[in-house]
């Protein structure tokens, strides 16, 4: 099948491969591309790839890969969503933020956060490591700093994160790492934006290709909430 034809509801092979049209990307790029008194930082989740170091270069930013979370999940077995991940993942994660907290906090200390490129990955890891991870990470973040992440609108989707690369026409493309196709519970948008108080709804953009573009803008550093008090009124729909 072309990848031209191809969206995240059809797709469901390894090796599948879909090119879309992404505002969460542009508007991010728009941001970074901005006059700053000290280069931003892109902090991307994914590996790093050639051709997206390259798109952030030319942004004028300063491109950070930090794809530990995101390859030891891949490299961990498949966990069901829903489930806890098991205790070595957890500390695992634990290094992961960790390392990025000494990070910030010695080298990049004239450069921080501008942009942080989440993906898919939210839908993977649970809320309770969602609210670490951005608790983590907000401290670092300039005022304004854009947040990416792209949320399945599907009733299924691969029981792991995919990869991702660009084009030369700017396109984003996404690739299947596996074929297996897992049910999961809609993360609803409210429910994103309540997990880091620091940030406020920028932009979202529903695809008909099956997801939904979520993009969020660092106003003030608040603490981060307790994972259990959010309300079920945020756990289903979507604004």
């Amino acid at each position: 099948m072309s990848i031209s034809k191809l969206n995240f509801r059809t797709a469901h092979r390894r090796g599948d491969r879909i090119r879309f049209d992404s505002v969460g990307i542009d508007l991010v790029c728009e941001y970074l591309s901005l006059e700053h008194e000290t280069k931003p930082g892109a902090l991307d989740f994914a590996p790093a790839d050639n051709n997206l170091i390259q798109h952030f270069a030319d942004c004028n930013c300063i491109y950070y890969a930090a794809p530990s979370i995101f390859d030891e999940f891949l490299s961990s077995q498949q966990y069901h969503l829903g489930d806890e991940l098991d205790s070595g993942l957890s500390k695992l994660m634990k290094n992961c933020l960790d390392k990025q907290k000494r990070i910030g906090k010695d080298d990049n200390a004239n450069d921080p956060v501008g942009a942080i490129l989440v993906w898919d990955l939210f839908n993977y890891i649970g809320r309770e490591k969602i609210i670490r991870l951005m608790a983590s990470i907000s401290p670092l973040c300039r005022k304004g700093a854009r947040l990416w992440a792209l949320i399945w609108l599907t009733e299924k989707i691969p029981s792991l994160p995919g990869r991702f690369t660009m084009t030369t026409d700017r396109k984003v493309v996404y690739e299947y790492t596996t074929s297996e196709m897992v049910s999961t519970s809609s993360l609803a948008a409210q429910t994103v934006v309540s997990m880091m108080p620091s940030f406020k709804p920028h932009r979202m953009s529903a695809s008909d290709t099956g997801i939904l573009e979520v993009i969020l803008e660092f106003d003030t550093l608040v603490d981060p909430p307790d994972s259990n008090l959010i309300s079920s009124s945020q756990l289903t729909g979507f604004v």
